[in-house]
């Protein structure tokens, strides 16, 4: 960072307020006066620290940041097409969001995430989730076993996306999060599969998610 000095000249009154750009700019130094004249001019120069660097944005800003765009991305592309393809759009979504499961694998295999049983699977698939989608992901595991596991979902930044978007999560999100959820599992572990009892995107008041071993 950067330090450089800001002036500025002003004559207080009781509700006088001092603003600075709260993205741009951290106050280093904080003054505080006591007002006794409403007509006297002061002269205040402060210290302040401008961001010139991606270094300068804080790790776990620019994580959310990341998050938020990867989890719009998919929507953006589905308000650009839909209406003009109509219910082909979840045909030709469909090979995407299973490619795109495929790649979850690599990611657990990069980062040497364990997949051997049920219980694995959906912490590894638990861990990476949180990676892609960032701190809004919220969810815990309520069985756990080795040939079958169950999870909720509480907290889902693609919900969430939708809901801010303006689009229907039943339409955009509903058939795309079970086929990608599905392909993640799938190529975590061929032995396993993975299906949805409950939906937030239908309805639901959270997501269960079943992991198990394939009959």
């Amino acid at each position: 960072m950067h330090s450089l000095y800001q002036e500025i000249v002003f004559t207080p009154t009781p509700k006088l307020k001092i603003l600075a750009p709260k993205n741009t700019y951290t106050i280093k130094n904080h003054i505080l006066l006591r007002l006794q004249s409403p007509i006297k001019t002061y002269s205040i120069k402060w210290e302040v620290e401008k961001m010139v660097s991606i270094e300068d944005i804080p790790a776990e800003q620019r994580w959310e940041i990341a998050a938020r765009a990867a989890s719009a991305i998919p929507f953006a592309y589905d308000i650009a097409f839909r209406e003009t393809i109509g219910e082909k759009y979840d045909e030709m979504e469909r090979p995407i969001m299973v490619e795109a499961g495929k790649e979850i694998k690599n990611l657990a295999s990069a980062l040497g995430l364990p997949t051997g049983n049920a219980r694995e699977i959906n912490e590894t698939f638990g861990i990476i989730t949180t990676i892609l989608y960032g701190p809004e992901f919220r969810g815990e595991t309520t069985e756990e076993g080795d040939d079958r596991t169950v999870g909720t979902v509480t907290q889902c930044p693609n919900l969430n996306r939708a809901v801010e978007m303006g689009v229907d999560p039943q339409i955009v999100a509903l058939t795309g999060c079970q086929t990608f959820c599905k392909s993640v599992v799938e190529n975590l572990n061929p032995g396993f599969t993975q299906h949805f009892n409950k939906r937030m995107c239908g309805g639901d008041p959270y997501c269960e998610s079943v992991i198990e071993r394939r009959k």
